[in-house]
């Protein structure tokens, strides 16, 4: 008897829990492909752009941390996305329809 009384809030917050993390999860796979191609524009676009320097400008400057801040550049990019399409735009979707 006290089982089923505390046995059945804890099976269904276990299953809320498994329900966010699955929804969560499908919307991750579902904006992956519009992360990743925006990304990968970016990314061409600084590598074309990076190709087009004169050699003056390799000469004279340090060009090893490039790749690393090309690699910030993208993740930042990555989590702007991610942080509008999964906060930002879902809070003023929710707002204005109040």
């Amino acid at each position: 008897m006290l089982i089923d009384g505390i046995g059945l809030p804890v099976v269904a917050y276990a299953a809320v829990r498994l329900s966010t993390s699955l929804f969560t999860e499908r919307r991750e796979l579902l904006f992956a492909k519009v992360t990743e191609s925006a990304v990968r524009q970016l990314a061409l676009k600084v590598f074309r752009h990076l190709h087009s320097l004169s050699l003056r400008f390799y000469l004279e400057r340090q060009t090893g941390g490039m790749s690393r801040d090309i690699e910030r550049g993208t993740r930042g990019i990555q989590q702007l996305v991610s942080y509008s399409l999964y906060s930002i735009l879902p809070t003023l979707v929710e707002s204005g329809s109040c």
